[in-house]
């Protein structure tokens, strides 16, 4: 495989897959969605001054959501989508947890560009880490956890035997 980068990797991701960035991502739009929907319904239904207040009350949800999202991500990798689908979300270099700046770029750039005819997400075909738009904008890559690996051949029981020395 090879492994796309601007600068060296120096950790050996297991990148998540496309279908669980996916459904991840379906997972943090619903979440999203709901703190819209408010200034959404107003904005359907208003007019004039009412619909000005379903701006604001809109763009204070996303701002919000994005403050949430940034922490959390900033401080686990991970956030509604991820912590369901298992992955998580760090810098595609080092695989250390993104600041709150980058993760909050990242997710303003899913949210805004990357959903506009799927294009952002269209780069997850393109290359071999999976990295949409918004993760090559933030430096980020989604990853998995390593698969743990074993062998019909593996003796459980010798694991936690004890020492023939130790026990004379």
């Amino acid at each position: 495989m090879t492994i796309e980068s601007s600068g060296a990797i120096n950790f050996n991701p297991e990148f998540a897959s496309i279908a669980t960035r996916f459904a991840g991502f379906l997972i943090d739009s619903v979440a999203t969605v709901a703190a819209l929907a408010p200034g959404i319904a107003i904005l359907a239904v208003g007019s004039g001054a009412l619909r000005f207040s379903g701006i604001l009350i809109t763009m204070v949800g996303l701002l919000l959501v994005a403050r949430w999202y940034s922490s959390s991500v900033s401080t686990s990798g991970q956030w509604i989508g991820n912590r369901v689908t298992n992955t998580k979300v760090v810098d595609v270099t080092s695989g250390d947890l993104l600041d709150r700046g980058r993760a909050a770029s990242r997710f303003l750039v899913r949210a805004l560009i990357s959903p506009v005819l799927l294009l952002g997400f269209i780069f997850a075909f393109t290359n071999s880490q999976r990295r949409s738009f918004h993760d090559q904008f933030a430096g980020s890559i989604v990853t998995r956890p390593t698969r743990e690996s074993w062998s019909v051949h593996d003796d459980p029981s010798t694991d936690n035997a004890p020492d023939s020395k130790s026990a004379q």
